[in-house]
């Protein structure tokens, strides 16, 4: 059964995400914004699940395993992912469907910017052809499923190395041997 803090994480992490590509999406992201906006995921992704697996770990009596902490992290980052991928798909597909054509025209803008006068004509075109055919692809169906495939390997690698480190072994006084229970001993008799 799914933990109301994996469920939780999931919830606010998809407004987050979903939040971060409307900015993007209404302001015409730039470099800059995406930059800024990447960064804000990216403190998030950490952020997030660091916050909802303590606080399953407080409603555990200050102990959580390593499979209960990842199981947290994991869950509430894949349902935060999925609920953001469906929603920017939805939006790309049928409320503004001209955006993925305005963020080839941004980049590429951008890109021959950056490059000209640094690479030769040949290597700008080429580039250009490639980031707008990667773009392009990016917001197909097919795309943002790839995409969110990707995330969520790195999802499961995250939460990985948040598990190990915020796992927490209850104190040895609440450990009851199930000898000492079938002995008597144990302080529960």
């Amino acid at each position: 059964m799914l933990s109301k803090n994996a469920i939780s994480l999931g919830i606010y992490f998809a407004i987050l995400l979903i939040v971060i590509f409307l900015v993007q999406a209404i302001f015409d992201g730039g470099l800059v914004l995406s930059l800024i906006m990447g960064t804000v995921s990216l403190a998030a992704t950490i952020a997030f699940p660091v916050i909802f697996v303590r606080k399953e770990r407080l409603e555990n009596g200050g102990s959580i395993s390593f499979g209960a902490a990842f199981k947290t992290a994991f869950i509430g980052m894949l349902i935060g992912g999925a609920l953001s991928t469906a929603f920017n798909y939805l939006y790309v597909e049928f409320v503004d469907p001209s955006y993925p054509e305005r963020t080839v025209e941004n980049t590429i803008k951008s890109q021959q910017r950056f490059m000209e006068g640094n690479v030769s004509h040949e290597q700008m075109e080429e580039t250009m052809r490639v980031t707008e055919d990667g773009i392009r692809k990016g917001f197909t169906f097919t795309g943002m499923v790839s995409s969110f495939l990707y995330y969520a390997l790195f999802f499961l690698v995250l939460s990985l190395i948040f598990a190990a480190f915020l796992k927490k072994d209850p104190p040895p006084s609440a450990v009851i041997e199930e000898e000492d229970y079938e002995n008597g001993t144990s302080p529960l008799n």
